[in-house]
């Protein structure tokens, strides 16, 4: 029975390191899985060691035995439980109405919580459900409502969230359609 505790134990804390990062095409990753519609952003499997996620190489996916629906599905629960630790900060204008949402964390695995089931019940009831998504780095995220038209100030905010961190993730727009992650265009200066 200890045995078996042992490798059941083993094999959730190995589940518990699988992460998909959203990461930008620029920065090679050894596995890309494509995200619909963008140029500049990708899906790339990694798993977490000593807090920091590292990608997986092509030999490390085929000694894991793992195919890739069996990582997503993992790493799909694992930004679950990062995301149920979030809670966005709602902007609003001088009316009080809510103009767009930023989630962040210090976590390198926040952007990837976009990716959770979960993700879009937090946003639908004051985004509308076909809300925006920008991830200019891997600590935070920036949610918009569709037909929001993005101030210059936030435009300027995203540009420098891209451009003053050591992780970089995208200045592409995306929408959520039934739990899958595509790219509507790019959030320009």
């Amino acid at each position: 029975m200890g045995l078996l505790l042992t490798l059941f134990s083993a094999q959730a804390a190995e589940e518990e390191d699988w992460r998909l990062l959203i990461e930008p095409s620029f920065a090679y990753p050894p596995i890309v899985w494509p995200i619909a519609g963008a140029k500049q952003t990708v899906m790339v499997p990694a798993r977490m060691l000593n807090g920091i996620p590292w990608y997986i190489t092509p030999e490390e996916q085929l000694h894991s035995g793992m195919s890739r629906q069996q990582i997503e599905q993992i790493a799909l629960r694992n930004a679950s439980q990062t995301l149920s630790k979030l809670k966005p900060t709602f902007i609003r204008n001088r009316d009080g109405i809510i103009l767009y949402a930023v989630l962040e964390s210090d976590q390198l695995v926040t952007a990837s919580t976009v990716l959770s089931p979960d993700f879009p019940k937090l946003f639908e009831n004051t985004m509308g459900p076909d809300f925006r998504i920008v991830i200019p780095n891997r600590f935070r995220i920036y949610i918009f409502p569709r037909l929001f038209a993005p101030m210059r100030k936030i435009t300027e905010d995203v540009a420098i969230d891209f451009r003053s961190t050591p992780y970089p993730v995208s200045k592409e727009v995306f929408t959520l359609h039934k739990g899958v992650l595509i790219c509507v265009g790019v959030l320009e200066r």
